[in-house]
C-alpha cells in the first residue's frame, strides 16, 4: 500500500524489517500472561503444548487478534493449537480445518505452478512475459533485459509493488477494505495501461524489488498459456497431489476477518482480479502443514521436482536472505513466506535441518498494515520456530491494555497541534460509541486503547500519547510518541 510521508516532527516512516528471524537479531518484549482464553490443542505431548500457550495467549488475551490458529509438524508428527475465537462466539475456538485468508502465501502457490510448468517442459524460467500476453501487451525491457517469468517469481522484473493506477479518485488509501476492493477489480485493461505508462519507471538495476504486482502478473500469463483458470490450475496441479482438500479462491473462510482494532472488514473480493495470484488464496492450517511437509520430505512428494525447483535459490535479497521461487531463504536453512490481507494474516516457517516447520493464522490485521507494527506478525510467527525448537525465545515488549472511564473520555475531547507552533500534526480526538478515537495522521481514525486513565496507545503504531493537564485538571495538552518520533502537543480547541 501506498503511504504519505507526513511530519509529527511526527513523520510517520515506513520501515521494512527484514524477515530475518533469529534470536540474535530479536530483542523485544511481550508482556505478563493473563487469565486464559479458550484454547484447543490437538496431537501434543504436553511440553510443546505448555511453551507455545504461554507465548500466544498474551496476545489474545491482550486484544491484538480475536483468534490464533498455529500448527507444528516436527519430526513428521503434527500438533495443532487454536487459540481466541473464530466468529466472536466462545465456543468457536480455530482449530485444524478453520479457513483463513492467507495473503501473499498465494505467491508460493503461484510460483509453484511455475516450476511445474517447467519440469513438464510447457514454459522456460527465462521465457520473456511478452511471449505470454496479448499482442496489443507492449513489455518494457527495464536495463535492457526481457522481464522474463523467472524475474517475476524473484521480484527481480523491476515492476512496482503496487501499479499506478491502482487507486481511484475519492479512495482512502488507509483503508484495507479499499485496498482488497482494488486488488479484487483490477482487470486486463488496467495492466495493459500499466505497461503503457511511464511513470512510475521501471527499476533498471532489476535488483530484488518486493512486487504485488509482478507476481500477480505472473498468475495471469501462466493462465493465459495454460488456457485454464489460475484457479483451476493451482488446485488440479498443486492442492490436489499434496491433498490440500481446503485451498483454493473461492472456499468460505469459517469467519470474519478484523483490522487491527479489532473491527470486523469485509473479506477482500478477489474472483474477478488478474492479479489473484499475488494474494487471493484461501487456506486452513492442516492444508498448510500439508505444503511444509511436502518441502521437509520432497523426495516422498508427489511433487518432489517442483519443490526442489522452487526453493533453490535464483536471487539475492541480502546478504542474510536468498530468493526462490516465491520463497524466502536465510542463511540458517530457514525457508518462509508471509501473507496478509485486510482482516487475516499467515505465515509458514519451514526448516529442513531440524525437520520442523510452523505455521500461525489470525484472523485479524496484526499490528496493521503500513505503520510501526506493521511486521509484528511476522516477528511473532519467526519467534515461534525458537520456541518450537526450546531455543530462548526473545520477549516482545507491547503495550499491556489497562483500565480507563469512558465519561472520562470528554476530558480529552478537541484539537491537537504541535506546540512549537507548527501545523503539523493536527489530531483531532473525539468520542465514538464507548471509545476515544483519534483522527491523523492523514484522513485515517485510530482507536486510542487505554494504559491507564491518562496514556493511551494505538494498535497499528508504536505510538502512546499521554494526556496533561493543568493545575485545574483541565487537559492542555499531550506527550505523543508515533513510530520513533516524539513530539509535544497543545490543545487548540475543543
Amino acid at each position: 500500500f501506498i503511504a504519505r510521508n507526513l511530519s509529527c516532527f511526527c513523520r510517520r516512516f515506513m520501515t521494512r524489517i527484514q524477515r530475518f528471524f533469529s534470536i540474535q537479531m530479536l530483542t523485544l518484549l511481550i508482556g505478563p500472561v493473563s487469565e486464559a482464553p479458550a484454547a484447543l490443542v490437538v496431537q501434543d505431548d504436553g511440553a510443546l503444548q505448555e511453551r507455545v500457550t504461554a507465548f500466544v495467549e498474551p496476545f489474545v488475551e491482550d486484544g491484538w487478534t480475536k483468534g490464533m490458529m498455529v500448527g507444528v509438524l516436527q519430526n513428521g508428527k503434527e500438533s495443532y493449537f487454536g487459540f481466541g475465537t473464530t466468529d466472536g462466539q466462545p465456543d468457536s475456538v480455530p482449530n485444524r480445518n478453520t479457513v483463513f485468508e492467507i495473503g501473499s502465501i498465494s505467491k508460493v502457490f503461484t510460483s509453484l505452478l511455475l516450476a511445474d510448468m517447467v519440469r513438464k517442459g510447457e514454459v522456460k524460467l527465462d521465457d520473456p512475459l511478452q511471449k505470454f500476453l496479448p499482442d496489443d501487451f507492449i513489455v518494457p525491457s527495464p536495463g535492457d533485459r526481457p522481464i522474463t517469468l523467472l524475474s517475476l517469481a524473484t521480484h527481480q522484473s523491476g515492476m512496482t509493488n503496487v501499479p499506478v493506477n491502482f487507486w481511484e479518485a475519492g479512495d482512502n488509501i488507509y483503508s484495507s477494505n479499499t485496498g482488497g476492493q482494488r486488488w479484487g477489480s483490477y482487470s486486463e485493461k488496467k495492466l495493459r495501461q500499466f505497461f503503457h505508462f511511464s511513470f512510475p519507471p521501471f527499476d533498471k538495476s532489476r535488483k530484488y524489488n518486493y512486487s504485488n504486482l509482478g507476481m500477480g502478473t505472473l498468475g495471469y500469463a501462466l493462465e493465459v498459456h495454460a488456457g485454464v483458470p489460475l484457479e483451476s490450475l493451482i488446485v488440479e496441479r498443486i492442492c490436489k497431489p499434496l491433498h490440500m482438500d481446503s485451498t483454493s479462491f473461492s472456499v468460505e473462510t469459517s469467519g470474519p476477518g478484523h483490522d487491527a482494532d479489532g473491527n470486523r472488514v469485509e473479506n477482500w473480493p478477489q474472483r474477478d482480479s488478474i492479479l489473484a495470484g499475488a494474494f487471493a488464496l484461501r487456506s486452513t492450517c492442516k492444508d498448510m502443514l500439508a505444503l511444509a511437509r511436502a518441502h521437509l520430505e520432497p523426495t516422498e512428494s508427489p511433487l518432489s521436482e517442483t519443490i526442489k525447483l522452487a526453493i533453490q535459490p535464483h536471487g539475492r535479497i541480502s546478504e542474510l536472505e536468498e530468493t526462490g521461487l516465491g520463497w524466502r531463504i536465510n542463511t540458517y536453512g530457514v525457508i518462509q513466506s508471509v501473507g496478509a490481507t485486510g482482516g487475516f494474516r499467515a505465515a509458514i516457517f519451514i526448516h529442513p535441518p531440524t525437520k520442523t516447520a510452523v505455521v500461525t493464522m489470525v484472523n485479524t490485521q496484526l499490528g496493521g498494515v503500513v505503520g510501526g507494527r506493521a511486521q509484528l506478525f511476522d516477528m511473532v510467527s519467526g519467534i515461534l520456530v525458537n520456541v518450537v525448537l526450546k531455543s530462548p525465545a526473545p520477549d516482545l515488549k507491547l503495550p499491556k491494555p489497562g483500565q480507563a472511564d469512558p465519561t472520562e473520555f470528554e476530558d480529552f475531547v478537541g484539537d491537537y497541534s504541535n506546540a512549537d507552533g507548527s501545523n503539523e500534526p493536527k489530531l483531532p480526538i473525539r468520542i465514538a460509541g464507548d471509545n476515544l478515537v483519534m483522527t491523523g495522521p492523514g484522513p485515517m481514525e485510530l482507536r486510542l486503547w487505554p494504559i491507564n486513565s491518562e496514556t493511551f496507545f494505538l494498535r497499528s503504531y508504536e505510538s502512546e500519547i499521554e494526556f496533561e493537564r493543568d493545575g485545574s485538571g483541565t487537559v492542555i495538552g499531550a506527550d505523543f510518541t508515533f513510530d520513533g518520533k516524539q513530539c509535544k502537543l497543545r490543545r487548540t480547541a475543543k
